[in-house]
């Protein structure tokens, strides 16, 4: 049946007609089924057919009003329009109907974290308390405290989705600034340096490098690192920050480059 509701909503797009006949055929013999009614209205939905899927959304209700996916569709589609607060009481609807329901949780959290930290926090935690080997709710505890700057609690979530083994150079630049952050050096030096294997010019991590080896006067890796690093093209997103200028003056400084120093603090000065 998904298969086949996959098959019509390809179709909608350049056959409607024939396309809504197919997903009624599949409706019909599906009738009780809310995940095949749900895909039905997904369906509509990713085709710009608002109106239908709610529809369908309504059949969902009249075959199952307890099923906590019908109340995660409503939270997503919510969530997409850019109301939070209306999203976050659906994905509540889904837990009071399924406590277990883990994929509510998640969702909730990715919307209450704009609302209250602390109860995404607490359902990214009951998320984990329901599948301990569910490692992308660990990714995304450790996000959560990473940006308001809760460090200590986002390395230990980070430790324990780094297990998983799937991780990506995103998560290694969190995971080591968290440590730098904390003056954790030798730990933030070893993720970073796993990091740089993979991807050598990355902008944060050769940043990283550089306060690492400042910190720890370490100041010849520091002057390589600070060379690299202001060579290095700006990406998307990528700034030059005042404490930059500053870690790569005082590595300078250290190392006998006083003139060249004095430029850095100037460039400082002037941002």
């Amino acid at each position: 049946a998904l298969s086949a509701i996959g098959l019509a909503k390809l179709l909608l797009k350049s056959d409607a007609k024939e396309a809504e006949n197919q997903l009624k055929e599949i409706q019909k013999k599906n009738k009780k089924d809310v995940t095949v009614i749900l895909a039905i209205a997904k369906a509509y939905l990713d085709n710009g057919m608002k109106d239908k899927a709610l529809e369908k959304l309504q059949d969902a209700r009249k075959a199952d009003k307890k099923n906590p996916y019908i109340y995660i569709f409503e939270g997503d589609m919510l969530a997409k329009e850019g109301k939070p607060g209306e999203a976050a009481q659906q994905y509540d609807q889904a837990i009071n109907f399924d406590p277990q329901c883990v994929l509510a949780y998640m969702k909730g959290a990715r919307v209450y974290e704009f609302i209250n930290r602390e109860q995404a926090a607490t359902m990214l935690k009951k998320a984990i308390e329901i599948r301990p080997e569910y490692k992308i709710a660990y990714k995304e505890l450790a996000q959560l405290y990473y940006r308001d700057g809760f460090y200590p609690q986002a390395i230990e979530a980070y430790k324990e989705f780094i297990k998983g083994g799937d991780y990506t150079a995103e998560d290694l630049r969190r995971y080591s600034a968290a440590e730098y952050f904390t003056k954790n050096y030798d730990e933030s030096m070893r993720l970073l340096e796993e990091g740089l294997q993979k991807n050598p010019n990355d902008f944060v991590l050769n940043r990283l490098l550089m306060y690492n080896s400042n910190d720890l006067k370490d100041y010849q890796t520091g002057l390589a690192a600070g060379d690299k690093f202001f060579s290095l093209p700006l990406g998307k997103g990528d700034t030059i920050l005042i404490q930059d200028y500053k870690a790569y003056a005082n590595i300078l400084s250290e190392v006998g480059n006083k003139a060249k120093a004095v430029e850095q603090y100037k460039k400082l000065i002037a941002l």
